[in-house]
């Protein structure tokens, strides 16, 4: 029984050691995630298109950089006119705006997107023939 106490001691050592150090890390080192700050519902008016042409933006560069393999890049690009398509079916359906709801959802979308699109670009796999 002692034994069994003395280990379980060691275990919530050992778990609050690690739970100081991943507080403290996420204060102190940048993030390498993508900066997803649009969840909310009160998106500013243009924010979905400006966030749209930034993704293209990241999948060109990354085909550039090779980061990103015409494959990757090509399933991005058809996930993008995806949600494009669903975009204008909803602004179609509301008189030309976009609801709050279209909103929140399209931004939920995109965050997985963005999400997608980091970690294709920091995979191991690369274009034949590329270094």
């Amino acid at each position: 029984m002692r034994k069994f106490i003395t280990m379980m001691i060691a275990v919530m050592f050992v778990f609050s050691i690690v739970a100081i150090a991943l507080a403290d890390d996420s204060t102190t080192a940048p993030s390498t995630q993508p900066n997803i700050t649009s969840s909310d519902n009160n998106a500013k008016p243009g924010e979905i298109a400006k966030r749209q042409m930034n993704q293209k933006k990241r999948i060109k560069q990354g085909v550039k950089s090779d980061e990103l393999t015409k494959g990757e890049a090509k399933n991005a690009k058809e996930d993008e006119k995806m949600i494009n398509k669903e975009k204008k079916d909803m602004k179609a359906q509301n008189g030309g705006k976009l609801s709050k709801s279209d909103k929140k959802l399209l931004n939920k979308q995109l965050n997985q997107e963005s999400k997608k699109i980091y970690n294709k670009k920091h995979n191991d796999v690369k274009e034949p023939g590329a270094k």
